[in-house]
C-alpha cells in the first residue's frame, strides 16, 4: 500500500520501498498509464478506448455498453465489434441510468491513445468503430448513414432490399467492405457485406 494521503503512481521512497529498506523496480509513465485506462474504462475493453460505456450493470455494478431495442429485448456487452462479449451477469434488468452509445470526445481519445501506448498494450486489429446516424429505406435498397470515431466524415453504405436489422444509434463494426452488429431480435452477432442483402434472424458467427 503506498502512504498516508499518496497515490499509487507516487515514485516517492514511501510508496516504491513500501517503507521498507531496498530497492524495488518502479515503472512509473507505465504505472501512470494504466491507472489513466482504469478511469476511462478503457484497461478491458477495445470498444471502450472509442466509446463511452453508457451504463453499469445493475447486479455487479460493473460499466457495460447497454442495448435494448422496441420491443423490450435487452443485452449488457464488455465489449463491442467484432467479439460483441456479453457481460457474464444474466440479470435482464435495465440499469438504474442509460443513454445512447455516443463517441468519446477528442481529447479523450488522445489522452487513451497515449495511455495505450505507455502501457504497452497490443497492437488493435484494423476494425472500425462506428455509430448509425440514420437509415434510409426505399422498395430496393437501404442507405446506412454511419459516423466513424477514427475518420472525419461519415461514410454512407448500401445493401440491397428494404430493411435492415440495424438501428439509428446501433454500434457497428467494420473491415474490408464487411459490417459487424448485434442482432438484437435474433440476439446472435453478426457479419455481413456492404452491399449485399441482410435477412433478418439468420445469425452468422463473427469471424476474428
Amino acid at each position: 500500500m503506498p502512504g498516508f494521503n499518496h497515490y499509487p503512481s507516487s515514485g516517492c521512497g514511501w510508496c516504491v520501498n513500501h517503507g521498507q529498506t531496498g530497492i524495488v523496480a518502479w515503472d512509473g509513465p507505465r504505472a501512470e498509464a494504466q491507472v489513466t485506462l482504469r478511469q476511462y474504462g478503457a484497461d478491458r475493453s477495445r470498444a471502450a478506448c472509442f466509446i463511452d460505456h453508457n451504463a453499469r450493470c445493475p447486479v455487479c455494478n460493473a460499466r457495460v455498453f447497454y442495448y435494448q431495442n422496441r420491443h423490450g429485448s435487452r443485452v449488457f456487452f464488455d465489449d463491442l465489434a467484432p467479439s460483441w462479449t456479453k457481460h457474464p451477469c444474466t440479470d435482464n434488468r435495465a440499469p438504474a441510468a442509460a443513454s445512447r452509445l455516443a463517441f468519446r470526445s477528442r481529447g479523450a481519445l488522445a489522452k487513451i491513445s497515449a495511455a495505450l501506448g505507455a502501457a504497452g498494450a497490443p497492437t488493435r486489429d484494423d476494425w472500425l468503430f462506428g455509430i448509425v446516424e440514420a437509415i434510409v429505406p426505399d422498395t430496393v435498397q437501404v442507405t446506412m448513414r454511419v459516423g466513424l470515431t477514427q475518420e472525419q466524415q461519415p461514410r454512407s453504405l448500401t445493401f440491397r432490399g428494404g430493411a435492415v436489422p440495424i438501428g439509428e444509434g446501433d454500434v457497428v463494426g467494420l473491415r474490408n467492405g464487411e459490417i459487424s452488429f448485434f442482432d438484437l431480435e435474433a440476439m446472435e452477432a453478426r457479419i455481413a457485406t456492404v452491399g449485399s442483402q441482410i435477412h433478418r434472424g439468420a445469425a452468422v458467427r463473427p469471424r476474428s
